[in-house]
């Protein structure tokens, strides 16, 4: 599991960087101000003493038995050390078990995903956040990002690429089906987009969702989330497709960016929910990616 298998290689890594003076940003009681450098933040799996602020992005359910209706951002803390993980409202302090890459503490699972696996991720872990006997909640945890350390204005927008899951209930029908990603930052204007293609799988009955207008938070951790001037679209070989959720649908989407270097953010990833009376559609996302 990608937890467990580059600590070694990291141990190695970081006390190189550590020599140089590295590993101090990203992390609790870092007095580090301005652009940030290659050496700020220590990757997820780093065991360099110290402790690094997180932020999980994933999906809520108002019934723990039904499908995900919601999102949220919550923001915790990764002692390296020990690998010892807080979340607020998610899970308490507890270490990772060394043998099965989990981490629990009373009744509740963190455990690494198999869902958007197969990218490898230097600051972010997509993970499954269970309490025993109920449903398994999506989250893409990771070391946060600082919004002082975006790039200098001007720059234009920066994307990310990487991978999606969407599923949903529509119309008696469950689907699911993966598809690419697109984050598009806009750090002059602090907006966001997100982009998902392809989406053909298991019946999906649009193949594109588009999220515009995510605004990210003014605080020091680099989140971002929907408003009421958020717009989430969908599409397929028709054009602009309406789910058909039903009345009270609500639309939601909770992201973050996660490590960096001198170019800014270096991943990103979250959660999106549009749920109503009679359906819903729900997707997991993360971007391991940067370009241009």
């Amino acid at each position: 599991m990608h937890v467990t298998m580059k600590i070694s290689a990291m141990t190695v890594i970081a006390s190189l960087m550590a020599a140089c003076g590295g590993g101090g940003g990203g992390s609790t009681g870092s007095t580090t101000s301005g652009p940030s450098t290659i050496f700020t933040y220590q990757e997820f799996d780093s065991t360099v003493t110290g402790t690094s602020d997180m932020a999980a992005a994933g999906w809520t359910r108002s019934n723990p038995d039904a499908e995900p209706d919601g999102t949220q951002v919550v923001l915790g803390t990764l002692s390296r050390a020990t690998q010892t993980l807080a979340i607020d409202g998610i899970i308490s302090s507890v270490a990772q078990d060394e043998v099965t890459g989990n981490w629990r503490s009373g009744t509740t699972t963190v455990s690494p995903s198999t869902l958007l696996a197969s990218n490898d991720y230097d600051f972010l872990l997509p993970v499954e956040v269970t309490e025993d006997g109920g449903e398994a909640n999506t989250y893409v945890i990771g070391v946060v990002s600082r919004t002082q350390d975006f790039p200098e204005a001007g720059l234009g927008d920066v994307r990310f690429t990487g991978q999606a899951s969407v599923g949903g209930l529509l119309n008696s029908t469950l689907f699911e089906s993966t598809g690419n990603l697109t984050i598009t930052a806009d750090y002059d204007n602090r907006l966001v987009d997100v982009l998902i293609e392809g989406l053909n799988e298991n019946g999906i009955p649009f193949d594109t969702v588009e999220i515009t207008n995510l605004g990210i938070a003014t605080g020091a951790d680099a989140t971002f989330s929907s408003s009421n001037t958020s717009v989430f679209s969908f599409e397929n070989s028709g054009g602009t497709y309406t789910p058909a959720t039903g009345n009270n649908t609500t639309q939601s989407a909770s992201v973050a960016f996660f490590g960096g270097d001198s170019r800014g953010p270096a991943e990103a990833g979250g959660a999106f929910s549009v749920n109503g009376d009679t359906g819903n559609i729900y997707g997991i996302f993360a971007a391991g990616e940067r370009g241009n």
